[in-house]
């Protein structure tokens, strides 16, 4: 009996041990949920957080653009308002001689085509455009109505071979040269000509 008591003594000792550990696991475990719980809370706030600085970077986003956008609907106005008195001018001699004094060269062509304008009438004229053969010329003149006055008399340049139009802005030149090509080459698209570096 004596035998039958220590082995259940034993058991006792070993079941005890066994409870301890288990409860010491369980308290390991519970700390790790704790630890877990709370880095999950921080991430949480965390990302609250970052939420918080996105939506704010989001609004600057959109007030930055609201006043981009704003900007260049002022800078098209005036650049459509500098337009208005404007004249192109294409296929004058990209030479040193002529670009030497722009503005004589271009009161030549005038005076020999026919066309009446005053030198006072006409702002200094410059090149526009990367330096390629024949880049085009601006004019500036000093109102509309003496730009309507010049362009009225716009068939008296065909003898001389200049080519004179109305300043127009990017926009409207790349139409312009969409209607030009249908017209030049159908059946090919304009996507092609330009890939083609046209």
């Amino acid at each position: 009996m004596s035998n039958t008591i220590d082995s259940l003594a034993e058991l006792l000792k070993k079941v005890s041990e066994t409870v301890n550990e288990t409860k010491s696991e369980m308290n390991k475990i519970g700390k790790t949920t704790e630890d877990l719980s709370t880095s999950v809370n921080e991430v949480r706030n965390e990302l609250k957080e970052w939420t918080g600085r996105c939506i704010a970077l989001e609004q600057k986003y959109e007030d930055h653009k609201e006043r981009i956008d704003n900007i260049e609907m002022k800078l098209d106005f005036l650049l459509k308002q500098e337009r208005k008195k404007n004249l192109m001018m294409f296929k004058v001699p990209d030479t040193l001689e002529v670009n030497g004094d722009l503005n004589k060269s271009v009161m030549e062509i005038f005076r020999t085509a026919g066309i009446g304008i005053a030198e006072r009438d006409v702002e200094p004229i410059f090149r526009v455009g990367k330096h390629v053969e024949n880049r085009p010329v601006k004019i500036s003149m000093v109102n509309k109505r003496a730009k309507y006055s010049v362009l009225k008399q716009n068939m008296k340049l065909k003898s001389t071979g200049v080519i004179l139009e109305k300043d127009s802005s990017e926009i409207d030149r790349e139409k312009k040269r969409k209607i030009a090509f249908a017209e030049d080459e159908p059946g090919k698209t304009w996507q092609n000509r330009k890939s083609k570096g046209f």
